[in-house]
């Protein structure tokens, strides 16, 4: 098992092909240092510490594990597969009223919105959609101190309408660099595909859309996404945190104050966007 996220990450009910009476013995860790246990149907439940690794046998137990008083976490309305258009709220119930309960998102623990209880053991909570456009997530509502975890459920989120709608001119002919003295390379078919037009800025919640025209979009070489000439690297800089200057594949640095905190590059031969940030450029 690996985690190679930078957040603790919930595996709930994972079927390892084991039943009762058998235990989880760690040959080598990183990381981690639980005891790991499986319920009567031979799952496992862990939440895994960031950048972890963990490999481990499975052993016959010499005797039986002590009987632990059973309890029950509900979910009552399975939405596997839905498709959100608003905030929505689920509910269930616990067997154990003290027990705290948390809605994990993606596996994200650090993350994880606490659920308050009532006193019959009711329980309730909203997914929230706010992102803009579709959105895929998953979800598990989980017990802690009983090492419960409902099933996972998926759901696709949808925003049409941005919070923040901004379109941004930029002048015709000024593809000439920061300091003016940039030379395109002389082959005719480079033309304008440098040269930015406009930029349409749209976003809700934790997603950004961004669309660029360009003067000139050319496609000579049949690249799979439709242009070529050029990669498309857009940087953004977030106030408050320590970014970077120098600029990937480009040879240069940033001008002015502006240090850039996550770079996406488009490359006209490769359908995968490229994700960057300080921390795996380097």
């Amino acid at each position: 098992m690996f985690n190679s996220a930078s957040h603790e990450t919930l595996v709930g009910n994972l079927q390892i092909g084991l039943t009762k009476g058998y235990k989880l013995m760690s040959l080598l860790t990183e990381n981690f240092s639980k005891t790991l246990t499986l319920d009567e149907q031979g799952q496992l439940t862990v939440v895994l510490p960031k950048h972890s690794i963990l490999v481990f046998i499975a052993e016959k137990a010499e005797q039986e594990s002590p009987v632990i008083q059973k309890h029950s976490l509900i979910l009552n309305k399975t939405i596997n597969n839905w498709t959100l258009l608003r905030n929505t709220q689920i509910t269930g119930s616990i067997s154990k009223i003290t027990s705290p309960l948390l809605l994990v998102t993606d596996g994200n623990v650090e993350n994880a919105t606490k659920i308050d209880v009532d006193s019959s053991g009711n329980w309730k909570t909203l997914l929230k959609v706010r992102d803009y456009g579709k959105s895929q997530y998953n979800f598990e509502i989980y017990a802690p101190e009983l090492n419960l975890v409902t099933s996972k459920q998926q759901y696709t989120a949808t925003i049409t309408q941005a919070t923040f709608n901004q379109l941004v001119k930029d002048p015709k002919g000024d593809d000439k660099g920061f300091n003016g003295k940039y030379l395109k390379p002389q082959s005719d078919g480079f033309n304008a595909q440098m040269d930015i037009n406009q930029v349409l800025i749209k976003s809700a919640g934790g997603n950004l859309e961004l669309s660029v025209t360009l003067e000139e979009l050319n496609s000579d070489w049949l690249a799979p996404n439709g242009f070529d000439h050029l990669f498309l690297s857009i940087f953004i800089d977030l106030p408050h945190m320590k970014g970077l200057n120098t600029l990937p594949l480009m040879q240069s640095k940033t001008p002015n104050d502006f240090s850039w905190n996550y770079a996406h590059v488009l490359y006209p031969s490769s359908f995968k966007m490229q994700d960057l940030t300080p921390e795996n450029y380097h």
